[in-house]
């Protein structure tokens, strides 16, 4: 059983360079929030008729009530 995860919306933050994050509801959701904006990244840039390059990837775990909620965020491009 896995957790929730929410998928932020991409934003463009330069030339062909966009960030995705990705936000789950418990511990079990960190492998999942990673797959989803790696997946939401491919898509975007397939769409464009390119190929997804990694810029950053990065995980954080914030801890509230006893309880860890993961968070991925990935910048990328489209080249």
């Amino acid at each position: 059983m896995t957790g929730c995860v929410t998928t932020s919306d991409i934003a463009q933050t330069g030339p062909n360079t966009f960030t995705v994050s990705a936000s789950g509801d418990d511990s079990r959701a960190l492998a999942d929030t990673r797959d989803k904006t790696l997946a939401a990244a491919h898509a975007k840039c397939q769409s464009l008729g390119r190929t997804m390059q990694v810029v950053s990837d990065k995980n954080e775990r914030t801890q509230f009530g006893g309880s860890v909620f993961p968070k991925h965020t990935l910048t990328f491009r489209c080249l």
